[in-house]
């Protein structure tokens, strides 16, 4: 059982007339739907790049879902419905009392794990209705009573400390073993959780500690900046969004043993803004991604490429929202239905092991395999994904990225898990 909030309340008589009249009325139980896929991404504010990416990421996912359509044969329609997540929590809650309105039956989205547990609580696990989040990481949603709604294709923060430590292992001149590191992290849950996982995945390589502590959000670093670079220290690491370390910039930018290519964080500081500033050429970090050498992940570079007359470049979590809408089809598939509930009951299962392997590029054939009643295991252009039961991916990709002149330069990749 789910525990999902639903008509489990009502008798056995009632609830027989309401599937007798579902059926009558071509609910879609026969695989016969009409599915509406809402997309609730930041056009506005802070993060729009990632917002327009996304948007671009699933529109190029419809078309794959239409051609799917279209191949087998289906009486299927999908519509996408697209509303802007903005720059805060009111304007991303009142977006998705709009997508519920529309009837949206599975949300792409939130994209910022605050928004997530906003509309949640008030919005979609009310409504019944499966959301699907491409760059949420933060950990807290993995502990959700969410009644199995909450997924996400993006690896959770937790799992970017040992990635970002095995970058270093690899980047570093004769691995981590003995290397000093000085570590600082903003003190929210995400600097807090990241500096959790990072430090014993960075012993456990052999790295040493010589500082590491947390800082507010203030108007003088002076304190933290010499507490940062007062060791001898063969790497920094950051955990900060760009909006905080910003400010601590200018401070750090005076010390003359402090560089941007000793220097190592994660996805938050993989921002275009940090781009047009010389003195941060050279950071380097581990972010959300998606492989360049399976032939899913080159597939989708080309798909792009080739698609996108927009001036839109690839950006972090672009792979994982064109998956989340692909999945959020392949549950109704699987459920033969448009609801958001039971749909929502398929959606973990069509993303991982048992069942055979489709890749994104095969969906009309795992289209065809989900309506002849057999498991399927869909693996994306983000990577395996393969959800748990709390809806959170237990494999994928990290890009490797560097700060340069105009870009975030993806240098590589690292698998998670990491090799044993």
């Amino acid at each position: 059982m789910s525990g999902r909030l639903r008509a489990a309340a009502l008798s056995a008589a009632v609830l027989a007339v309401l599937m007798a009249v579902a059926a009558g009325c071509g609910s879609g139980d026969n695989g016969n739907f009409n599915l509406k896929i809402g997309v609730l991404t930041p056009l506005t504010g802070s993060h729009d790049v990632l917002g327009r990416t996304g948007d671009q990421a699933t529109k190029l996912a419809q078309a794959q879902v239409d051609a799917a359509i279209r191949k087998t044969g289906a009486s299927q329609s999908v519509e996408r419905l697209l509303q802007d997540e903005g720059p805060d929590g009111s304007v991303a809650l009142r977006a998705a009392e709009r997508l519920k309105a529309k009837h949206a039956s599975c949300v792409v989205g939130p994209w910022t794990t605050s928004d997530v547990l906003l509309t949640m609580n008030q919005v979609f696990v009310p409504a019944d209705t499966p959301i699907v989040s491409p760059a949420a990481s933060g950990d807290t949603i993995s502990g959700l009573h969410d009644a199995d709604l909450v997924n996400r294709t993006v690896l959770p923060d937790r799992d970017q400390g040992p990635s970002l430590a095995q970058l270093m292992e690899r980047q570093l001149k004769g691995g981590a073993k003995g290397k000093r590191a000085a570590v600082a992290a903003f003190d929210s849950i995400y600097g807090r959780n990241l500096l959790r996982s990072f430090l014993p995945a960075w012993r456990k390589l052999g790295g040493k500690v010589v500082a590491r502590f947390t800082y507010k959000d203030k108007s003088d670093y002076t304190k933290e900046v010499k507490q940062l670079t007062r060791h001898k220290a063969d790497a920094f690491v950051v955990f900060d969004t760009f909006g905080t370390f910003a400010r601590m910039l200018p401070q750090l930018q005076a010390i003359k043993n402090w560089k941007a290519k000793k220097t190592w964080s994660a996805d938050g500081l993989a921002d275009p803004n940090l781009t047009t500033n010389t003195s941060l050429f050279g950071l380097r970090g581990v972010a959300p991604g998606s492989p360049d050498k399976t032939s899913a992940g080159a597939a989708f570079n080309r798909l792009w490429r080739k698609a996108t007359k927009a001036p839109t470049d690839r950006q972090t979590y672009d792979a994982q929202a064109f998956d989340a809408y692909i999945l959020c089809y392949l549950a109704a598939v699987a459920a033969g239905t448009s609801n958001g509930g039971k749909l929502a009951d398929r959606l973990r299962k069509v993303s991982a092991p048992p069942g055979k392997t489709y890749t994104w590029m095969q969906l009309p054939q795992a289209v065809a395999a989900l309506q002849r009643g057999e498991d399927i295991d869909y693996e994306g252009a983000s990577g395996p994904i393969d959800l748990d039961g709390r809806g959170d991916p237990t494999a994928g990709i990290f890009d490797a990225y560097r700060i340069s002149k105009e870009r975030v330069d993806i240098q590589g990749d690292i698998a998670y898990p990491p090799p044993l």
